[in-house]
Formats: structure tokens, sequence, C-alpha cells
């Protein structure tokens, strides 16, 4: 079987038209296992340094590196690339450093001249510019029995309510989230009520009973994490797809709804398809092992240059292969 053949894919193969962006953390590192599992596992004078050689997961993680660093030079065969993260100057580089044993990203990046962007660094700008307005469901809690319910208060607002700070997963806020997926609590709402009280929210939340709980969200009018990666994913289209009268051909790839969120943003559809820039995503899991993500990067490493051939626009996720198959060979 051979790549799809169609008009136009010559002129968006041209290295000065197609881009791949990517995610860092748990999309080229594998941060959430770093955290909840590497981490955990050293001595606490190790947990500030690299992952030393006498670690249980020096070795895969060394293992990871090569594939790491090999799916960035694939990728730089076929398009320019970038990097994009939420995070703050110099994580890239100084969690390679820990994290990715063998792997000098530093120089790598240099040698394969790709970019790093530190989204976060725009935090205060769109902070400022950001307006909110309020949304309020209610929760229901058997306390009945004393369960820990599973919160981290910060002091009360003027009005009593209390925020929310933290939430343990094994508490009934925790558990109350595991089954009701379209209606979480999340760090940062707040409590405004209790079985009809707003007053003493604390005290009537330590009574062994229901609990009717009353939450308030302040929403923002855009997601701060959204638009930090659209600004600098508009920066990157901007800087590489520069050649007239070809349309960039661009690849996002990221663990999160953010990455295509932003990138659909700096690519809106217009109803002309053939004049469209393509917007094509890669979804991968979300807080994978290690072992996860680098069978992840290893698919990735296939099938890259199939996704930039490929001449329409598409949404792919890495637990779904069948469906990635059938999209880039259909007719």
């Amino acid at each position: 079987r051979g790549a799809p053949a169609a008009e136009g894919v010559a002129d968006n193969l041209a290295e000065d038209n197609s881009l791949i962006i990517f995610d860092w953390d748990d999309t080229l590192l594998p941060t959430t296992y770093i955290l909840q599992t590497v981490l955990p596992s050293l001595p606490a004078g190790d947990q500030d340094g690299a992952v030393p050689r006498s670690s249980w997961f020096y070795e895969e993680l060394e293992a990871h590196a090569r594939v790491a660093g090999f799916v960035l030079r694939v990728a730089r065969r076929v398009a320019r690339v970038a990097i994009v993260t939420n995070s703050l100057s110099p994580w890239v580089v100084a969690g390679a450093a820990r994290y990715l044993p063998g792997l000098d990203i530093e120089a790598l990046l240099a040698e394969l001249d790709i970019p790093v962007f530190y989204a976060r660094r725009h935090s205060e700008e769109i902070a400022q510019t950001l307006e909110y307005h309020e949304e309020t469901f209610e929760i229901v809690l058997d306390h009945s029995r004393r369960e820990r319910i599973g919160l981290d208060i910060v002091p009360s607002g003027p009005d009593g309510s209390l925020r929310i700070a933290r939430i343990d997963e094994s508490g009934l806020v925790g558990k109350w989230n595991q089954a009701n997926l379209e209606n979480q609590v999340m760090p940062g709402d707040w409590i405004v009520e209790v079985n009809g009280t707003r007053d003493r929210l604390a005290e009537e939340c330590r009574k062994p009973q229901v609990l009717r709980v009353g939450i308030r969200r302040d929403v923002p009018n855009k997601d701060p994490y959204v638009e930090a990666k659209r600004i600098d994913m508009e920066t990157c289209i901007q800087r590489f797809c520069t050649k007239p009268g070809r349309r960039p051909n661009v690849i996002s790839i990221g663990d999160s709804v953010a990455e295509q969120l932003a990138i659909k943003e700096v690519l809106p559809r217009t109803g002309r398809p053939a004049e469209d820039p393509l917007c094509k995503t890669v979804n991968l899991l979300m807080r994978p092992t290690v072992q996860q993500l680098s069978n992840e990067l290893k698919i990735l490493a296939v099938w890259l240059s199939y996704m930039v051939k490929y001449d329409k626009d598409f949404d792919l996720a890495m637990d779904n292969l069948d469906s990635l198959e059938r999209k880039l060979f259909e007719p």
C-alpha cells in the first residue's frame, strides 16, 4: 500500500510549508510517570537532580530518551519542527537533563534548528484580558459515615464561601468526580452553600449527613492555557509557513485538548477546503506510563511522513489506530 495520492500533495510537502508542533510534557517527556512513579521511588536527596544510574527506572528512561530523540529527527526530515509547551523556561532542557539520560536535548535542538516556545510566559498578559462569569451547580455527598470529603480549603471569601485548593481522588469529592465526568468539581471552585445554608460552611460539612453542596465557578471568557498556546503556535506558523501561494500544512501533536483547540483557533475553517491551511491534530494518551509514551512515539515515527503527505484535515487519537490507518489511506 502506498500513501494516498491527492492533488496538491507535492506543494504541501515543501519544507517551508509543512510544520509539526510538539507539546513537551506527556508528549516527549513522560512527566506524569516521572512525578507519580519515578520521583516517589527516589531517596529524598536524589529527587532534585538527575535520575541516578542506580535507580530501577534509569534504563527505561534512557531507552525512552533514544525514542524521543529519534522521533524529533524523523519529524525534522519531513517538516519544520517546533516545541510549544505551557511550562516555564528552561524546563525542556532541565527536564531532559534530569529524566532523559543520554539525550543532549540542547545540542539536538540546535542541530535540527527546532525552537522551543514557553507559552506560560504569556500568563500575566493573558490574565489582564480575561473576563469572568459565574456558573453554579450542586453536588451530593453521602457523609453519613464520616468518610473523608477529600478537599483542601483556603481561607474563606468575604461572603463566607470556601475556595477549593486541592482534591484528593480517594475522597468523597474525588469519587463524585469519577462518577460525574461532565459535572466535576475542580481546584479553584468555591463552596457557597451546604444544605441550604451559607453560614459556617466548614462546620456544616463536618456533620454526619448527606451534603448538598452548592458550587460556584468563575469561568473565564477564554481558556488561558489554550490562549497561551495559540499565541505561540501562530508565531510558529508565521515564522515557518512563509511560501507565497502555498497553504500552511500544520500538524499539532500533544496529550491535551488545549493543543487541538489552540491550533484550530489559529487555522479556522472558512468553508473553502481547497484554500484553507491544512490543520491536523494527533491526540496522545493522557497521563501515560513511560512504556505507553515510548510506544506512541514509535508509532508516530512510522506514520509522520504519511501524515505530512495527507492532503486533508484530520483529528486522530492514538487510542484508535484503526481509525488512523483508515483515514490516512482512504481514497
